[in-house]
């Protein structure tokens, strides 16, 4: 992913990763949180790993649709922590956080 600018490389993530298109709307979240992991240099997996994470913490409601996708999200943050930068306990904690709101056993 050389060439591109940073948040450029989180949005490509948020696409071929999680098959998750940023709105307009979502914009603004997605600038805060790619800032900030600038400034706490760590890469575009850990920023859009938060990204995520910030966006399953904002649904509410359990049914199965949601479940479902937080479910598929998970699974897809697990199968790139190493590739992040943040501590594995720090972004394991915070998914273990999002399962539990949504009743979600992670195994």
């Amino acid at each position: 992913m050389l060439g591109f600018g940073f948040k450029s490389r989180v949005i490509s993530i948020l696409h071929d990763k999680f098959d998750y298109p940023v709105s307009r709307m979502q914009m603004p979240i997605l600038n805060g949180i790619a800032a900030q992991a600038k400034l706490e240099r760590v890469n575009e997996y850990d920023a859009a790993i938060m990204f995520m994470l910030v966006m399953m913490n904002s649904l509410s409601g359990v049914d199965s649709t949601t479940t479902t996708f937080v479910k598929i999200q998970i699974r897809n943050v697990e199968s790139m922590l190493s590739m992040a930068l943040s501590p594995y306990a720090e972004l394991n904690g915070l998914l273990d956080q999002v399962a539990a709101k949504f009743g979600i056993e992670r195994g």
